[in-house]
């Protein structure tokens, strides 16, 4: 196993998750817009609702508000009259997704409201919390005999898009203080005390003695809430597939068929955009009243969506993130690519599958590290082989021994630059150096202090020239300095330094004391000189050189045609 890749598989994992949590609002709204393509496209894959038939909604359209033509709100005679038609056709539950507070101006108005309503235990009123959790409940005589029915409250994600609600308002001890006003319209649907029979530990609510479950009609008898104590709602119906009945129709139509709500749940509440109760949710814009119809359905099926836990979430990043770059590590670009197409189309296929079967798993980061993974390792393979190849180029232009140029790359660089500076009028100095008696060093001494001085005049010539300097090894102890834009005063004072440098400098200890070693240096430029190639500029240096050594060694001369 590859230790480099692990290594590096640790590090993407680290700046994924630290990016991850330090930048959240970058990651999560991407993840959100996946959850909505599932919702959105599991609806054509799984069938409707087995109760949907069982729901209906008595809807004050804006087609009602027009055709009604009462002020509104509407008054609680009005609604009297509404519940006194629908509970004609005996209906099985009512739930109005309407609050009413105080009293009317009319107390006739709340005494025909209460009359109907006070021996029905069929029929469920929320409320709802406002800020500081004050709640915002219906008047308790209008309530009926089961009394206050839990809370409507729902959860917008950072998107603006309703997706979670909150199953139960818990205390700091995390016992439950009430329950959502979906689990009051269970419970009555199924006659199941849930104040008696729903266990909540550790974030699992269980299902205790209920018979749907125990009869095998329920696929699973618990539902499970995040960290923050929320939980998805299942939107399987959008609100064409929810079957609507204008309240208008019920009202003012003589021949209206009141058995439409018989056994039904009657779901009644605003959906004009009047009343300003819409909200985006996965499957488009919705009236609060049709997001119930949604949560009552997944109550009263079962249909839990499983979510899973943060660290299940990150463990299983970890892992791919380990696999893909072992993998990517091992195998050509193209190879990679096609690899991390397949994990890609596996890892959201198999999302989708899952939460087709109510189990939810975001492959939205799982493919973002496969594809980073990708993108990491295959940079690094490539700034590896850039950085390699500098160094296999270091190596072949670099004297090993000096730290200078190799001549075959001095030749390079000199044609060049004498081209450049020839077309355009510049100045261009070369010097050559010779270290005297060095085979006399290499006899008496040994050619590994011979090294040593080579080596240590090599690191003199590097300290004393610039950047834009080029010293090379000419050869054997013989070594050549191109200096561009140098003309003859500038390139004599820059091998006086060099000359007096090396002169001053001891090489190594011998019986009589410290070694020193001089140097004769030769100096051609262009363009003073009758210089036309840069073979000219070698040869007359060269000569300078020579005529250095023949003067006595051990200085700088300038080369003269005269001479």
């Amino acid at each position: 196993m590859n230790k480099k890749a692990i290594i590096f598989a640790l590090a993407i994992f680290f700046i994924f998750f630290s990016f991850s949590y330090a930048f959240p609002n970058f990651l999560i709204p991407l993840e959100l817009r996946l959850c909505d393509a599932f919702f959105a496209a599991a609806r054509h894959f799984n069938k409707p609702p087995e109760n949907l038939k069982e729901v209906v909604i008595v809807a004050l359209d804006d087609f009602s508000c027009w055709k009604i033509n009462k002020k509104l709100p509407l008054t609680r005679a009005f609604y009297a009259e509404l519940l006194h038609k629908i509970y004609k056709g005996n209906p099985k539950l009512v739930f109005f997704d309407i609050v009413f507070i105080g009293d009317s101006l009319n107390p006739k108005d709340d005494e025909a409201f209460e009359n109907i309503i006070k021996d029905k235990d069929n029929i469920l009123f929320p409320y709802y919390f406002g800020q500081r959790s004050v709640n915002v409940r219906t008047k308790k005589a209008f309530t009926g005999k089961f009394g206050p029915s839990g809370y409507i409250n729902k959860v917008i994600d950072p998107d603006g898009v309703l997706r979670r609600f909150y199953p139960f308002r818990l205390s700091i001890e995390d016992k439950i203080k009430d329950y959502t006003s979906e689990l009051y319209l269970f419970d009555r649907y199924y006659s199941y005390d849930i104040k008696k029979n729903i266990l909540l530990k550790n974030k699992y609510a269980y299902l205790e003695n209920f018979p749907p479950y125990e009869q095998k009609i329920w696929k699973r008898n618990y539902f499970i809430l995040n960290n923050d104590d929320t939980m998805l709602i299942n939107y399987r119906a959008a609100i064409n597939d929810l079957k609507m009945v204008a309240m208008s129709k019920v009202m003012m139509d003589d021949n209206f068929d009141v058995s439409i709500f018989k056994d039904k749940v009657v779901l009644i509440g605003a959906t004009s955009e009047i009343f300003h109760d819409a909200y985006d949710t996965p499957l488009g814009t919705m009236p609060g009243t049709a997001i119930i119809a949604n949560s009552a359905l997944m109550f009263l099926e079962g249909e839990f969506i499983c979510e899973a836990p943060a660290w299940f979430k990150w463990l299983i990043i970890f892992l791919l993130c380990v696999f893909t770059v072992l993998i990517y590590y091992r195998i050509s670009i193209i190879k990679g690519f096609l690899f991390m197409f397949s994990v890609v189309a596996i890892l959201a296929s198999t999302a989708f599958i899952l939460f087709l079967h109510n189990y939810y798993l975001n492959p939205f980061k799982l493919i973002l590290i496969c594809i980073l993974g990708y993108i990491s390792v295959n940079f690094y393979k490539y700034a590896s082989v850039v950085i390699e190849n500098m160094s296999l180029r270091k190596l072949s232009t670099l004297d090993e021994l000096t730290g200078l140029f190799v001549f075959r790359y001095f030749k390079i660089v000199l044609s060049h630059e004498f081209e450049k500076c020839l077309r355009y009028k510049m100045p261009l100095s070369l010097l050559m150096i010779d270290i005297d008696n060095f085979k006399k060093i290499n006899d008496t001494y040994g050619h590994q202090k011979g090294n040593i001085v080579l080596n240590k005049i090599g690191k003199i010539v590097l300290n004393s020239v610039r950047r834009s300097d080029f010293p090379a090894r000419y050869g054997g102890e013989e070594l050549s300095i191109l200096l561009p834009h140098s003309n003859i005063e500038g390139a004599k004072k820059c091998a006086e330094t060099i000359r007096s440098a090396i002169e001053k400098e001891e090489y190594f200890m011998t019986d009589s004391g410290p070694l020193k070693v001089t140097v004769s240096i030769g100096l051609s430029s262009f363009p003073v000189m009758n210089i036309t190639s840069a073979d000219d500029m070698i040869k007359f240096a060269d000569a300078a050189l020579y005529e250095a050594k023949r003067q006595g060694k051990n200085r700088v001369v300038v080369f003269n045609s005269q001479s």
